[in-house]
């Protein structure tokens, strides 16, 4: 069976995505949307009416020179045709935009895959896909729709859906500079079933350092009585694509993917990291009337490996009124918690009604923080229309962009945003009935948003034939400067200069209590902050010496919202890093020769290193060439130089060996070993105590007569 009505961000329905048609709307706007499911929609939310009062929204697709500009074109590669599906990306410090765009084939034209880059240097857009007439299709003479971005492992990608005879495939490309976009998907696209399958709407997301990609597909091959549309899952590690919607088998498996309902058309998913764990929402039909429910899982939250429903679980979403459709959700991530925002409010059997945008956050459960309200909110008139909302969040931001209707009288779509700090929500596209369009007399749709060097960009389409139009806007952020490269041993005496762009601070009072550092190593505060001007300000450092066993290299800072005059916090672009002082063993030498007596000697050694630590201990170990067991004797005083030690107590004429050692907290370190032999005792003769100095001679007059005598035998015998 086919799925009911189909809304896409403004656009026309694809043969790739079988569409119902609705019943012709009556003449109020209120009480039916348009044929054929062009829907626009209204983003109902509880708003602050405060506009953003620092930074200017500058036009970057050419050189828009004011307001009476006539420049009617925009990025287009041919101006008379219309560019569709718009999305953008930073990367390589640069900007990057990719769409939809159709030929000028004959006899029926097929929209290409177009990428543009814009140099932030100079300014400067140049074509990335080779800036001919046939973008980066696969097939040059098949349709092409639909674009994802996203950075990955260092490169960009890009996905899309590509028509192929009968159904549809996603494709996948990596860019590798210029303009050399390499195939990454397999050849055959990423298709659960590759001859056919009909797989539209990818999106890419980055989790836990692999790529994912999620679409909607049929289940079997058009024409076979299994054609439910079915959320597909992949993630990419650099070099392979695995599914992780089931356990797939082979080529002929006709398992379901990750719907509620596998009997039931799913659409439109989409994809975003909490936690390290994947998360997607997407649209699915339910009961007899197919209305679709939003309905939301995540992977490997509760069991690896599995998913698991974080809606409920039950046989109805998200959904504020479970008897209107919903569908178009945009996820996003601030401060651990995940933002949904949707559209609903289309009712069945002739889908008629005003459809309205909700926004919910999830951290553990669904909290409304549009207040469930129907009336009121985002929208700047309650009988206008409001489409397309997206979500992004940066710097302790979620940024909400939409197009909506500027009134109730000329009904044309403008560019709006706004933006939400966790509380609330305020403008910042001036607030008034026009938005960020070049030209607010014609119609804008499909804004895209991203974020590069602290800098809001958003494309949109604009016009007829659509052009494609990109404005910036500077963000509130802060640089760090410190007045010395930072080091262990200096950390105590250094101060860093906060600079502010885009904001201000509230006033000239600054608490340290809120200037707080990350990744800073124990023992490193702020110990005072002092204003300098409404810009800048300088933080004056404490470090309690605690010792450092690497280099810090990510040290960074967050200033409250209560010292910025917008009331955002605000996190710095950069981060500084900390020069650790590496302790090591000390180097200590061994003195050859020493000075040796029959019982002592007298060893020097030369501790030419501390090693980056206090020397606590030094001196000489010393023991005799037969033992194992080295006896130190330390030197009178610790530090480095040249010093000397006195080994008293030894044994005459025995070997010894000695060497030099010194310690610090690091350990001991020791010289090299020297060998050395006491000296023999020597022969002396002692005067017994109490005798006379002259006593010595009578042994000797003994020992005369002995010889006499000896000599008178001797003589007597001849």
């Amino acid at each position: 069976m086919a799925p009911s009505c189909l809304w896409q961000r403004g656009r026309q329905p694809s043969r790739a995505r079988p569409m119902k048609t609705m019943a012709s709307p009556p003449s109020s706007r209120r009480a039916s949307i348009l044929t054929n499911c062009p829907v626009v929609f209204l983003l109902f939310l509880s708003f602050s009416s405060s506009a953003w009062s620092i930074g200017t929204w500058t036009f970057v697709d050419h050189n828009h020179t004011g307001p009476g500009c006539t420049v009617t074109v925009g990025l287009n590669f041919n101006s008379v045709k219309s560019a569709e599906d718009p999305v953008i990306a930073g990367y390589d410090g640069n900007l990057y935009v990719a769409w939809s765009e159709p030929d000028d084939a004959a006899p029926v034209s097929k929209h290409h895959i177009r990428v543009k880059k814009y140099t932030v240097s100079d300014g400067a857009w140049s074509w990335v896909d080779g800036g001919g007439v046939n973008g980066l299709n696969f097939d040059p003479s098949k349709e092409a729709r639909r674009p994802a971005l996203a950075v990955y492992g260092g490169n960009l990608y890009l996905a899309w859906d590509e028509y192929l005879t009968v159904s549809a495939r996603i494709r996948v490309r990596r860019y590798d500079g210029d303009s050399t976009w390499t195939a990454v998907d397999g050849g055959e696209g990423l298709n659960h079933f590759t001859g056919g399958g009909d797989a539209a709407d990818v999106t890419l997301s980055v989790i836990a350092g692999e790529l994912y990609a999620a679409w909607d597909e049929r289940n079997q091959v058009p024409g076979s009585e299994d054609p439910f549309r079915q959320i597909r899952v992949k993630k990419y590690n650099g070099a392979t694509w695995t599914f992780v919607d089931h356990d797939h088998t082979g080529a002929l498996c006709i398992q379901p993917g990750i719907n509620q309902n596998f009997l039931k058309h799913g659409f439109r998913p989409r994809l975003i990291e909490r936690n390290g764990a994947p998360y997607v929402v997407w649209a699915e039909e339910y009961g007899a009337s197919n209305i679709q429910q939003l309905r939301a899982k995540c992977y490997g939250c509760d069991t690896a490996g599995t998913w698991t429903p974080v809606d409920g679980g039950g046989d109805t979403g998200l959904n504020y009124n479970t008897g209107t459709h919903a569908n178009l959700p945009s996820l996003g991530v601030l401060n651990n918690i995940v933002y949904l925002a949707w559209y609903e409010g289309v009712e069945p059997p002739y889908n008629t009604g005003l459809p309205n945008v909700y926004l919910k956050s999830y951290n553990g459960s669904w909290n409304a923080i549009d207040g469930g309200q129907l009336d009121g909110g985002l929208d700047y008139g309650s009988l206008t229309f409001a489409v397309n909302p997206e979500l992004l969040s940066h710097n302790h931001v979620l940024y909400v962009v939409w197009d909506e209707e500027n009134d109730t009288t000329t009904y044309i779509p403008q560019i709006r945003v706004k933006k939400y700090n966790g509380s609330g929500f305020s403008s910042m596209d001036g607030g008034g009935t026009t938005g960020l369009n070049h030209n607010t007399g014609v119609t804008s749709n499909n804004p895209s948003l991203c974020v590069l060097n602290d800098n809001l960009y958003v494309v949109w389409e604009e016009g007829a034939p659509k052009q494609l139009r990109v404005k910036k806007l500077g963000l509130p952020s802060a640089g760090l400067a410190p007045d010395a490269a930072l080091t262990e041993l200096n950390l105590d005496s250094r101060s860093i200069t906060v600079t502010l762009a885009n904001t201000t601070f509230a006033d000239a009072t600054l608490s340290s209590v809120n200037f707080t550092l990350s990744n800073a190593p124990s023992g490193l505060t702020v110990e005072n902050v002092s204003y300098t001007d409404s810009q800048h300000c300088q933080l004056n450092l404490a470090y309690d010496g605690t010792d450092l066993d690497a280099d810090v290299t990510d040290l960074g800072l967050t200033i409250a919202g209560s010292e910025l005059a917008d009331g955002d916090p605000v996190t710095a672009s950069n981060v500084l890093s900390i020069a650790a002082t590496i302790e090591t063993i000390p180097t200590v030498t061994t003195t050859d020769p020493p000075s040796v007596t029959a019982t002592s000697a007298t060893v020097a050694g030369n501790v030419t290193s501390d090693g980056n630590a206090t020397v606590t201990e030094r001196g000489i170990e010393y023991k005799k060439s037969t033992d194992g067991t080295y006896t130190r004797v330390a030197a009178d005083t610790g530090g480095t130089g040249a010093y000397s030690v006195t080994i008293t107590g030894l044994t005459a004429s025995t070997a010894y060996n000695a060497r030099a050692y010194a310690i610090n907290e690091e350990g001991t370190a020791t010289g090299d070993v020297i060998d050395f032999t006491t000296t023999p005792t020597a022969v002396t003769f002692r005067q017994a105590a109490g005798s006379r100095a002259a006593d010595w001679r009578v042994p000797l007059m003994i020992l005369a007569l002995l010889g006499l005598m000896a000599v008178t035998v001797f003589v007597l015998r001849k």
